[in-house]
């Protein structure tokens, strides 16, 4: 199989392990093998750190998950393609250009397969390696990045999946490392432990999409967190962490999705929050958290859910009630007073949909 670079069979229905055959494939840069029932661990002899695309998610998979890594990856004239997603993106937009003419058969196969997961501004920012291992059964330390010399070399984009597994440990520094380009990072559902390493993330000015909810990591949000300008996605929620939500989160011009729920979280909810002109999604749902609801979440003109329940929050600001796509929870608060929508709409309690425990009739 030396010249085998390519192999496809994600989404069937296999059994067995993963052939140790593919070990001696050093050419090989594509293998999915995602959503099957493969079971036993992965052998150390695949050539993962050279594989743009490397997916066991949705299997039984066990063992470490440490592969080790490459000194150098075999050259392949799949890299060399003469041109980036970024104009491939522009074929599949143009219905009347068909695809098979994209001259790289490898990007034809990679938009038909894992790029059609993938956000369009990932897709558009060159080589993107991903390497899934989510939905399985992997133990022991969390690895450090499986990257070989040959793909550093080429500055890609790097998405790393093990949500969903049974990892423990701490979060390895070296995945924040300035010398190599981080976009996607998911660690949520596993046994984590020890601080977040907000401190050193800060030198990972790449990073758009960072998710480890559902462990059991400790620490607070720190103000240096304001200098991921490309982060989209930020996920900590069901975890143990503390302090007071920084104002320098209002930074985050690109953010999308924050999701906090879960926390011990303490103080007020900044006010600088407001200014994040993307937010689809603000989660703060049970945490120890007081005082007012920021008028300024008026602004908020993307913000389609709003789950700031279970905590100790005062009043709703009429302001919101400009708001008229917003799905919210206030459940389990010290709210009180007039629901700010029933003024808008003169409507009658009988007339809004139940908003929980919230008594919007006092």
């Amino acid at each position: 199989c030396h010249n085998l670079e390519v192999v496809n069979l994600g989404g069937n229905m296999f059994t067995g392990k993963i052939p140790t055959g593919f070990g001696s494939c050093k050419n090989l840069i594509y293998l999915e093998l995602g959503s099957n029932d493969l079971e036993g661990n992965i052998s150390v002899k695949l050539p993962v750190p050279c594989m743009v695309v490397f997916n066991v998610s949705g299997n039984r998979l066990c063992g470490n998950a440490s592969l080790g890594s490459s000194d150098r990856c075999p050259d392949s004239e799949l890299f060399g393609s003469p041109f980036h997603l970024s104009e491939l993106s522009l074929f599949v937009e143009d219905s009347n250009f068909p695809l098979y003419l994209v001259s790289s058969y490898f990007w034809t196969l990679y938009c038909g397969s894992a790029s059609s997961s993938l956000p369009v501004w990932l897709q558009r920012e060159g080589l993107p390696v991903i390497h899934d291992f989510s939905g399985n059964n992997f133990t022991g330390l969390v690895p450090g990045p499986l990257l070989g010399v040959g793909l550093l070399d080429k500055n890609p984009a790097y998405v790393l999946f093990f949500c969903n597994n049974k990892l423990t440990g701490v979060i390895p520094r070296t995945f924040f490392d300035k010398h190599w380009k981080l976009d996607f990072l998911g660690l949520s559902w596993n046994l984590l432990s020890g601080i977040l390493p907000f401190d050193v993330m800060k030198g990972c000015k790449s990073l758009r999409h960072f998710e480890a909810a559902s462990n059991n990591l400790t620490g607070t949000i720190l103000p240096a967190i304001g200098v991921l300008s490309n982060i989209a996605y930020l996920d900590v929620g069901m975890n143990n962490v503390s302090g007071a939500i920084p104002p320098q989160v209002g930074r985050l011009q690109k953010l999308e999705y924050l999701i906090l729920t879960n926390n011990c979280l303490t103080g007020e909810i900044p006010a600088e929050l407001g200014g994040l002109p993307l937010l689809i999604l603000l989660d703060l749902y049970m945490n120890l958290l007081s005082g007012e609801i920021p008028e300024d979440f008026a602004n908020l003109n993307q913000l389609r859910e709003l789950r700031i329940n279970n905590s100790s929050l005062g009043d709703i600001p009429r302001s919101l009630s400009n708001l008229t796509s917003l799905l919210i929870n206030f459940d389990f608060n010290n709210m009180s007073g007039t629901w700010p929508w029933f003024e808008k709409l003169e409507s009658s309690c009988n007339d809004v949909p139940d908003v929980g425990y919230f008594n919007h009739c006092s």
